[in-house]
């Protein structure tokens, strides 16, 4: 993953207090592109000395392996250490999109059927999946354009781009503060508490679509993981 993507925020975060409990320095190697494919693909490649471990997620470790051909074995070449975290998506447009809430987006994406695109960190991400079951249970039609990880997606939906887009609450929280995004709502049925102002569950004009992709709580998840031969003492 890019820099500032959520599982690299994650990965950094749990870093600081690995170099003082290991007592040496951590190098974070980020190899962003396919949705984390790319990543995964060079850690599975790496000896079980200990000295490379991955910071993996959803997409490149459960969803990937199963829609899309990768040269890695998630079961037989890697195993868990630990959870690091586990994000809700965000659905995120550019102030330009002349909607307030998701109603009105799904409004507008059925009035212009293939007029509007939208973004995800790599085609078979997790961000991608879930755009593409929005958009499949609203009913609604729109161009995708993949890029290599959340950082450069977020970006070209900053600057109009792209319409909207399905992203981690990490990657998008400061854009949404600052009013250089809006926020509609959460990929879960459950409050956010880093942005409590979004609707935790479907109002009474939520189309019936949108209530229940809500009710599916699409999260994602970060983690730890090692080669698959690596023994931990």
């Amino acid at each position: 993953w890019p820099p500032g993507q959520a599982t690299d925020l994650a990965a950094r975060m749990v870093s600081e207090k690995l170099v003082s409990v290991l007592g040496q320095p951590l190098i974070m190697d980020n190899k962003p592109g396919a949705g984390g494919t790319i990543g995964s693909e060079f850690a599975s490649k790496q000896p079980a000395d200990g000295y490379t471990l991955l910071a993996g997620s959803s997409g490149p470790i459960s969803i990937s392996p199963n829609v899309q051909k990768v040269a890695y074995d998630p079961l037989k070449d890697f195993a868990p250490i630990s959870l690091l975290a586990v994000n809700s998506y965000v659905l995120v447009v550019n102030p330009s999109v002349p909607v307030k809430n998701v109603p009105e987006l799904i409004a507008l994406l059925r009035a212009n059927p293939g007029k509007y695109s939208f973004s995800s960190s790599g085609s078979g991400a997790s961000s991608h999946l879930a755009s593409v079951l929005f958009n499949s249970m609203a009913n609604v039609s729109a161009v995708h354009v993949p890029y290599k990880g959340s950082s450069p997606s977020v970006a070209d939906l900053v600057s109009g781009q792209v319409a909207y887009t399905m992203e981690t609450v990490p990657g998008v929280i400061s854009f949404v503060k600052s009013g250089r995004l809006r926020a509609l709502g959460v990929s879960s049925a459950k409050r956010s508490t880093a942005m409590p102002e979004l609707p935790k569950e479907p109002s009474g004009n939520t189309p019936g679509e949108y209530a229940e992709f809500l009710r599916r709580q699409n999260d994602r998840y970060a983690s730890i993981v090692k080669q698959a031969g690596l023994k931990l003492d």
